[in-house]
């Protein structure tokens, strides 16, 4: 069961972290986007 866990803890920490490079690629794409548009 400690090893479940500790698989569970690292996929959770790798999905933040896809999270959060997606998050930063939609900012820059928007801003992009902006920066087209005026």
């Amino acid at each position: 069961m400690e090893f479940l866990d500790q698989v569970w803890q690292t996929n959770i920490l790798l999905v933040v972290l896809c999270g959060i490079q997606v998050l930063i690629l939609l900012e820059m794409y928007a801003r992009a986007k902006r920066e087209d548009t005026e």
